[in-house]
């Protein structure tokens, strides 16, 4: 059946006639939003479609192929993992962090995107030593980037597979654990621990459905509390 949908843009004035007399806040439109979806019987594409997908690791398998980089890797190689672990963010992501992009104080890592559309994501308090050692070593050695070659060339995405890949088959998990998996388990983990769908399509960076979710991303202190919870019981 051919049909043809309204302009999300438009869509969303047509309904703040219906919502404006009701001086709704963002947590009114979060609540909203989640409830339309149960009517519609809609399902979020950044948990479930992840779930079908692949296997998402256990917490167990987590803690496995974290011990095998915990036993046999650099600083800089668990700076690496712990960090995909703990934000979730994509390779391409993780390699364009520059030193400047990082607040310690407030746990906070900008992720700048091309399309201008930068976000911010955490880090919980166990991990800012860690990370303050390989930032102050990449500042040693006068790096613009993260994780930079002693030739201050920035890592690229290959490298990064290539240490992950290396550091996992010491694990003896099979299949390894991929980029990919270990950003669907922290996807999966908020999901388990009740984070509605409209903060994971924010955190993680989705775009899709995100115009339906708010009119402006939910303020940093919102993030810090909702991130905080889910993290409390992280397994590493």
């Amino acid at each position: 059946m051919n049909f043809q949908r309204t302009p999300a843009q438009i869509k969303a004035q047509e309904l703040a006639v219906y919502l404006r007399n009701e001086n709704p806040d963002y947590n009114y439109l979060r609540s909203l939003f989640k409830y339309l979806c149960q009517e519609l019987r809609l399902q979020s594409p950044s948990t479930s479609q992840h779930s079908r997908e692949i296997a998402i690791p256990t917490s167990e398998e987590i803690q496995r192929y974290y011990q095998a980089v915990e036993n046999n890797s650099t600083v800089q190689e668990r700076v690496i993992l712990k960090t995909l672990l703990y934000t979730g963010i994509r390779l391409g992501e993780l390699i364009n962090i520059q030193l400047t992009d990082i607040d310690f104080d407030s746990h906070q890592i900008l992720i700048r995107l091309e399309r201008g559309q930068d976000r911010i994501v955490l880090f919980p308090v166990n991990f800012k030593d860690l990370l303050t050692m390989q930032a102050d070593r990449m500042s040693q050695q006068q790096a613009t980037y993260l994780f930079e070659s002693p030739q201050h060339q920035k890592y690229c995405v290959e490298q990064v597979r290539f240490i992950l890949k290396r550091v996992g088959q010491k694990s003896g998990l099979n299949p390894l654990i991929n980029p990919y998996k270990i950003r669907s388990f922290l996807i999966n983990w908020f999901h388990e621990k009740g984070v509605d769908n409209a903060f994971i399509q924010y955190f993680f960076g989705f775009s899709i459905q995100q115009s339906l979710i708010f009119d402006s991303p939910p303020s940093l202190q919102e993030i810090q509390e909702i991130y905080n919870r889910a993290m409390t019981d992280f397994p590493v």
